[in-house]
């Protein structure tokens, strides 16, 4: 079984744990960890789960006392204390790592990702609106206006099969069947 190398992290990895891009490989967990920080997936909370399984458990036991006779009292003061302090670990936890990127960094960062690759990205949509925004509706070969969301082809002027393919917009046209059709012969 031949390694190849997740470009972010550098693991070798096996083909089945990493996702191909144009020339190069990202690993799930180098993906999954854009896509977090972009705020696109929601972090697996596993890291805390231990600590949210312990909590009632001391606040029951923290908010337990025994007074001189040995009777049990319930401590309100204790139960505080435990729930604030439980509160501050989980929220230490769930910020993750210190030298996390800034939210509109992270979402840069992620759909440079996703424009190298190699099948259709998951933003696919939002992009395909863009290219139709920015080219105001209008097929940039014969110029005919489209008034819906439908009907109309986005192109890929470097070819998806070429390294510098991407589904960066700078890459991508909005054009009409037709001439969409001129430029690929084998679509018609």
């Amino acid at each position: 079984m031949e390694n190849n190398f997740c470009n972010f992290c550098k693991r070798a990895l096996t083909l089945s744990d990493l996702k191909q891009l144009r020339g190069s490989f990202i690993c799930l967990e180098c993906l999954t960890a854009a896509e977090v920080a972009a705020g696109v997936k929601k972090e697996n909370k596993n890291k805390s789960s231990a600590v949210s399984c312990i909590i009632p458990i001391l606040i029951v036991l923290a908010g337990l006392a025994v007074d001189a006779e040995g009777h049990v009292l319930i401590g309100s003061i204790g139960i505080i204390v435990v729930f604030v302090v439980w509160w501050i670990v989980a929220a230490i936890l769930d910020s993750g790592a210190s030298g996390q990127m800034e939210r509109p960094e992270a979402i840069k960062h992620l759909k440079a990702i996703y424009a190298m690759f190699i099948e259709l990205p998951p933003d696919w949509r939002e992009r395909r609106r863009a290219v139709q925004k920015r080219d105001s509706s209008k097929c940039r070969g014969c110029g005919k206006k489209f008034r819906s969301e439908h009907g109309f082809h986005i192109h890929h002027v470097i070819p998806k099969a070429e390294l510098a393919g991407t589904h960066d917009l700078d890459n991508l046209i909005l054009l009409c069947e037709r001439c969409h059709t001129r430029i690929h012969p084998w679509m018609g």
